[in-house]
């Protein structure tokens, strides 16, 4: 039995061993084919001008990382009379109804197992039919969670992105992230996925929270009741408890991987594979003039295999994580439990000494039911360990977003960030310069008239600081047509841009009529669909 025992952990070992060694090996020959990759994606996200980041958050558990979660929370839920206040009120209420419920079936528990001790057929039948009652409302109860969870999710999801979408769709900041600015390369990818996996993470990580806390206090009391009314002590149990999670806590703090930073970088990829997709979609007709379909195939290609790779990672940091987290919750906390229950009841001065049938039904009635108890907040314990690496994930959807909001709030005071620049162009500073060290003038002054467009010394100046046209002055009243011809690139559709506010507008002063006032014919056609 030793020499079977011994030979299977060595195989075991072996096995580990080689699985491993052939994983690095692996992973060695995948990142030095990695510049070949990276510098596809350089050369990609120039033409995407993606800003090279200074300094920058990490998406970790942090005082950001709260204050951020509490700002969405509050987008979210508007308020407690809301359809999702409601819902976390209701969904707050079942899980308290379903910790009481675990406590009421370990009680059954133990008094079948004393009808079974004391051999009374009708008590167990009792039971019996009592246990299956209370299954009813339990699987009840289990069910309206998980519907709760998805209906909870969907309205976090429905209150936040109505926010988003107007803040998305006001002051042009739809034009203004795509065409003015480089940090957020695909906010339909922050819209949609980002938004759906944050909700979701919230609902889920809400239910593997408060309801395990929950349970905890509840079985935690019921089980000190137990101890109390049978004169058992109960130091020893709680404290041994106690040391083991606190040993356990710190275990899987410290061995825990970057699992915000993975998934963030993971969603980034996403984003940018949909990216290289719809680039392919929008310049079809260039690409198959070009014969192209080549060189967008492999970028394409190198795209999902820089995703795969990512999510490699996340799938091997889970592998180590997860063996050592049931090795500490299923194998170490079951030998502690049973512990916990054999201690009071194996102490001499625990009860009368004295083997009658009456004494053997009550250490069978109270172990089965602690058993039960300790059995149920070890599962509550699992769930809020668990919980970790998912907050730690929420952290890194949580920062996407935040991300995407604060590039919003730049949009609406205007300020710009740049890939020429690397650093925040604020349009009301005027030591900015380009290319040939000009100074930028101060914003012109825009004065609305009703029927007549002018321009005094306004520069023509793009996003990037770099000028097309100075001093342009000219005056268009009622009845005169104006006909503006060049080369392309000399600002003729940026003088357009310009008056529509597309554009910030350097300069003077400009006196133009309000937008509802000015029709545009654009070059490129765009029709709205249908619904």
């Amino acid at each position: 039995m030793k020499y079977w025992i011994y030979s299977s952990t060595c195989v075991i070992v072996v096995i580990c061993g080689g699985s491993l060694y052939l994983y690095k090996k692996r992973k060695r020959k995948s990142i030095a084919q990695e510049p070949q990759l990276d510098g596809v994606l350089a050369l990609m996200k120039e033409e995407k001008n993606v800003v090279v980041k200074a300094k920058k958050l990490h998406p970790t558990m942090n005082i950001h990382f709260f204050r951020t979660l509490l700002k969405l929370m509050k987008l979210s839920v508007p308020g407690i009379f809301s359809k999702a206040g409601g819902i976390f009120i209701l969904y707050t209420i079942t899980l308290v109804c379903r910790s009481l419920l675990s406590l009421i079936i370990a009680e059954l528990d133990g008094r079948m197992v004393v009808s079974i001790v004391q051999k009374k057929p009708k008590l167990f039948i009792w039971c019996i039919f009592q246990w299956l009652m209370m299954s009813v409302p339990a699987t009840f109860v289990n069910s309206l969670i998980r519907f709760l969870e998805s209906h909870l999710a969907l309205c976090l999801r429905t209150e936040l992105v109505g926010h988003l979408y107007r803040r998305y769709f006001s002051n042009q900041v739809y034009y203004k992230v795509s065409n003015l600015d480089s940090r957020l390369n695909n906010p339909d990818q922050c819209l949609t996925e980002d938004v759906k996996n944050f909700c979701d993470a919230v609902a889920h990580i809400y239910s593997h929270i408060s309801k395990p806390v929950l349970d905890l206090v509840i079985l935690t009391r019921a089980s000190i009741h137990i101890d109390v009314v049978r004169g058992e002590v109960t130091s020893l149990p709680l404290s041994l408890g106690a040391m083991t999670i606190t040993i356990s806590a710190f275990l899987l703090r410290l061995l825990a991987p970057p699992f915000g930073r993975l998934v963030a970088e993971e969603a980034k990829r996403h984003g940018f594979l949909r990216f290289v997709h719809s680039r392919v979609i929008s310049n079809s007709e260039e690409i198959a003039f070009y014969d192209g379909s080549k060189i967008e195939l492999s970028l394409l290609q190198q795209s999902y295999n820089a995703l795969v790779r990512q999510m490699s990672r996340i799938y091997l940091s889970r592998l180590w994580y997860v063996m050592v987290e049931q090795f500490l919750m299923k194998y170490m906390w079951s030998v502690t439990g049973m512990c916990m229950v054999a201690i009071p009841l194996l102490l001499p001065d625990s009860e009368a000494p004295t083997h009658s049938i009456n004494v053997i039904s009550s250490r069978a009635h109270a172990f089965t039911t602690k058993k039960h108890l300790l059995i149920s907040a070890a599962d509550a314990w699992e769930r809020i360990f668990s919980s970790y690496k998912e907050i730690v994930e929420l952290a890194g959807y949580t920062y996407r977003l935040s991300e995407m909001l604060e590039v919003f709030d730049d949009m609406e005071r205007e300020e710009y960030k740049t890939a020429n620049e690397g650093r925040l162009q604020t349009l009301d500073n005027s030591s900015l310069s380009n290319r040939e060290v000009r100074e930028i003038p101060a914003l012109a002054e825009i004065v609305e008239t009703e029927h007549l467009i002018q321009l005094e010394n306004i520069s023509i100046i793009t996003p990037n600081s770099d000028f097309i046209v100075s001093d342009l002055s000219f005056k268009v009243e009622k009845g005169m047509h104006l006909l503006i011809t060049g080369p392309n690139g000399c600002g003729k559709s940026s003088l357009f841009r310009i008056l529509s506010n597309l554009w910030p507008c350097y300069g003077e002063r400009v006196h133009k009529p309000p937008p509802e006032l000015l029709f545009y014919i654009p070059q490129r056609f765009v029709f709205t669909v249908s619904l």
